[in-house]
């Protein structure tokens, strides 16, 4: 059994060894190929470019975080995962996330990750949601469940930054629904961008009505 649990663990090296030589790692803001000569610590960033990174100033005692600010670097990393297909940019995200708020996420001691929905038509045209992409790896680096399916966004919507306040809330009414059959006593909402609030507002209540006790969110970057 050791034998075989051996080969497996050199298998899965090779294999990961061999999409890097394939598919190298580039810098979500350069596109630089990374090395360990111009990575930035651990990070999937190289060092000229982690200097560009602004990240949003929470405050004190903030138990709903966001990444970056929404400045032109966190537009351009957010920008190519959702419409160049640029899915590093993800594990970046999720990595800087980790990073900055491992421990205060653990503080929260959530029962589930669980991402902001696309619409299904969205979806199948965009062929991820980037908040799954990364809230996944989020869970995966910090051993946590996640769920994809709790929230269920049952209403094709207007694109948020198109749209003025007023417009952008009631273009979420009822947007969202909940798969009432499971409850979480403790959710993480994972979303890209915060604006006004109020796609994690209407999804937060669409959780608290159906599947949560409490809900957090944690967004990538914030206007």
């Amino acid at each position: 059994m050791n034998k075989i649990n051996k080969n497996m663990t050199e298998l899965k090296y090779l294999g990961k060894a061999l999409l890097n030589v394939l598919f190298p790692e580039k810098c979500p803001l350069c596109g630089e190929i990374l090395s360990k000569e111009n990575r930035s610590s651990n990070r999937h960033i190289c060092m000229a470019c982690h200097g560009k990174i602004n990240y949003y100033d929470n405050g004190t005692g903030a138990r709903s975080l966001s990444l970056l600010k929404h400045d032109e670097a966190a537009k351009k990393i957010i920008y190519n995962l959702k419409f160049n297909n640029k899915r590093d940019n993800a594990a970046f995200l999720a990595d800087e996330v980790v990073s900055e708020f491992g421990d205060k996420i653990k503080a929260l001691n959530p029962d589930v990750i669980v991402p902001v929905p696309l619409h299904k038509k969205r979806l199948r045209e965009r062929g991820f949601n980037q908040a799954e992409l990364i809230g996944r790896k989020i869970a995966e680096m910090l051993s946590l469940p996640f769920e994809s399916s709790l929230l269920i966004r049952q209403k094709k919507t207007i694109p948020q930054m198109k749209l003025n306040p007023f417009e952008r809330k009631k273009n979420l009414e009822n947007a969202f629904s909940a798969d009432g059959t499971k409850y979480y006593e403790t959710v993480l909402l994972i979303d890209d961008i915060y604006t006004t609030g109020s796609t994690v507002e209407e999804c937060r209540k669409a959780l608290l009505r159906q599947s949560a006790g409490r809900v957090f969110y944690l967004t990538m970057s914030r206007v």
